[in-house]
Protein backbone atom coordinates (compact mmCIF):
# COMPACT_ATOMS: atom_id res chain seq x y z
CA UNK A 1 0.00 0.00 0.00
CA UNK A 2 1.19 3.49 -0.84
CA UNK A 3 0.28 6.43 1.41
CA UNK A 4 0.70 10.08 0.48
CA UNK A 5 0.09 12.99 2.82
CA UNK A 6 -0.86 16.59 2.24
CA UNK A 7 -1.29 18.89 5.23
CA UNK A 8 -3.01 22.26 5.19
CA UNK A 9 -3.31 23.95 8.54
CA UNK A 10 -4.90 21.63 11.04
CA UNK A 11 -6.21 19.20 8.39
CA UNK A 12 -4.08 16.34 7.09
CA UNK A 13 -5.18 14.32 4.07
CA UNK A 14 -3.77 10.80 3.83
CA UNK A 15 -4.39 9.15 0.47
CA UNK A 16 -3.99 5.37 0.43
CA UNK A 17 -3.68 3.22 -2.68
CA UNK A 18 -3.47 -0.54 -3.03
CA UNK A 19 -4.40 -3.21 -0.53
CA UNK A 20 -5.15 -2.61 3.13
CA UNK A 21 -4.33 -5.88 4.85
CA UNK A 22 -2.36 -7.40 7.70
CA UNK A 23 0.92 -6.56 5.96
CA UNK A 24 0.14 -2.89 5.26
CA UNK A 25 -2.30 -1.82 7.99
CA UNK A 26 0.52 -0.70 10.26
CA UNK A 27 1.68 1.85 7.67
CA UNK A 28 -1.74 3.46 7.72
CA UNK A 29 -1.71 3.63 11.50
CA UNK A 30 1.80 5.08 11.46
CA UNK A 31 0.74 7.79 9.00
CA UNK A 32 -2.24 8.73 11.13
CA UNK A 33 -0.19 8.85 14.33
CA UNK A 34 2.50 10.95 12.61
CA UNK A 35 -0.10 13.50 11.46
CA UNK A 36 -1.62 13.61 14.95
CA UNK A 37 1.82 14.06 16.53
CA UNK A 38 2.37 17.09 14.28
CA UNK A 39 -0.78 18.65 15.76
CA UNK A 40 -3.33 17.92 13.04
CA UNK A 41 -6.75 17.95 14.70
CA UNK A 42 -8.62 16.64 11.66
CA UNK A 43 -7.37 13.82 9.49
CA UNK A 44 -9.05 12.83 6.25
CA UNK A 45 -8.40 9.29 5.03
CA UNK A 46 -8.89 9.24 1.29
CA UNK A 47 -9.50 5.54 0.66
CA UNK A 48 -10.66 5.85 -2.94
CA UNK A 49 -7.57 3.94 -4.13
CA UNK A 50 -8.04 0.91 -1.88
CA UNK A 51 -8.63 -2.20 -3.98
CA UNK A 52 -8.90 -4.79 -1.21
CA UNK A 53 -9.01 -4.93 2.57
CA UNK A 54 -9.03 -7.65 5.17
CA UNK A 55 -10.14 -7.68 8.80
CA UNK A 56 -6.76 -6.36 10.00
CA UNK A 57 -7.03 -3.38 7.65
CA UNK A 58 -10.58 -2.64 8.75
CA UNK A 59 -9.55 -3.05 12.38
CA UNK A 60 -6.73 -0.54 11.94
CA UNK A 61 -9.13 2.07 10.56
CA UNK A 62 -11.58 1.54 13.43
CA UNK A 63 -8.81 1.56 16.06
CA UNK A 64 -7.25 4.75 14.69
CA UNK A 65 -10.59 6.55 14.49
CA UNK A 66 -11.54 5.54 18.03
CA UNK A 67 -8.12 6.49 19.40
CA UNK A 68 -8.24 9.86 17.63
CA UNK A 69 -11.68 10.66 19.03
CA UNK A 70 -10.47 9.81 22.54
CA UNK A 71 -7.71 12.40 22.02
CA UNK A 72 -10.11 15.08 20.78
CA UNK A 73 -9.28 14.61 17.09
CA UNK A 74 -11.50 13.57 14.21
CA UNK A 75 -10.76 11.19 11.37
CA UNK A 76 -13.04 11.38 8.37
CA UNK A 77 -13.22 8.68 5.71
CA UNK A 78 -13.37 9.88 2.10
CA UNK A 79 -14.23 8.02 -1.08
CA UNK A 80 -14.07 4.51 0.29
CA UNK A 81 -15.02 1.86 -2.29
CA UNK A 82 -18.46 0.31 -1.83
CA UNK A 83 -17.13 -2.89 -0.27
CA UNK A 84 -15.21 -0.92 2.37
CA UNK A 85 -18.08 1.51 3.03
CA UNK A 86 -20.37 -1.43 3.70
CA UNK A 87 -17.88 -2.98 6.13
CA UNK A 88 -17.37 0.31 7.96
CA UNK A 89 -21.11 0.97 8.14
CA UNK A 90 -21.93 -2.52 9.37
CA UNK A 91 -19.24 -2.33 12.06
CA UNK A 92 -21.05 0.70 13.56
CA UNK A 93 -17.69 1.73 14.99
CA UNK A 94 -17.70 5.07 13.17
CA UNK A 95 -20.43 7.70 13.14
CA UNK A 96 -22.09 7.77 9.72
CA UNK A 97 -21.41 11.52 9.35
CA UNK A 98 -17.66 10.82 9.33
CA UNK A 99 -17.91 8.56 6.27
CA UNK A 100 -18.07 10.86 3.24
CA UNK A 101 -18.69 10.10 -0.43
CA UNK A 102 -15.77 12.10 -1.76
CA UNK A 103 -12.61 13.90 -0.71
CA UNK A 104 -14.36 17.21 -1.38
CA UNK A 105 -17.23 16.27 0.96
CA UNK A 106 -14.80 15.14 3.66
CA UNK A 107 -12.83 18.38 3.47
CA UNK A 108 -16.04 20.42 3.70
CA UNK A 109 -17.12 18.34 6.70
CA UNK A 110 -13.69 18.71 8.35
CA UNK A 111 -13.79 22.48 7.97
CA UNK A 112 -17.29 22.59 9.45
CA UNK A 113 -16.33 20.62 12.57
CA UNK A 114 -15.75 22.87 15.57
Amino acid sequence: MEIRELTTGEIAVLTARGGLDRLSAGRLGHGIRAAANRGCQKIVLNLSGIVRADSRGLGEIVFCCTHARNQGREILIAGAPDFLRELLASSQALPAELICDSLYDALQQARALA
